[in-house]
């Protein structure tokens, strides 16, 4: 399964965001839940032109958090 990287925006607010979104929810126009954001419903504003597989995406994130050291787990 491959994810996209998206450009978000709240439906019921003002917020803006990018996320990495499944391929099957990865179109404009498209409404998704947000669960790092306790199920915000945002819309999809643009999307990324190349996929990632979602085990690379899973190593990818893994080794960012490692570098911020805010989201390193305790």
């Amino acid at each position: 399964m491959r994810h996209f990287q998206c450009r978000l925006s709240e439906v019921n607010g003002t917020g803006r965001t990018f996320g990495w979104i499944e391929e099957r929810g990865a179109k404009v126009g498209a409404v998704v839940e947000m669960k790092e954001f306790g199920g915000a419903l945002y819309r999809v504003v643009e999307v990324a032109d190349f996929g990632i597989e979602a085990k690379a995406l899973a190593e990818k994130q893994a080794r960012d958090r490692g570098s911020l050291p805010s989201l390193r787990p305790v």
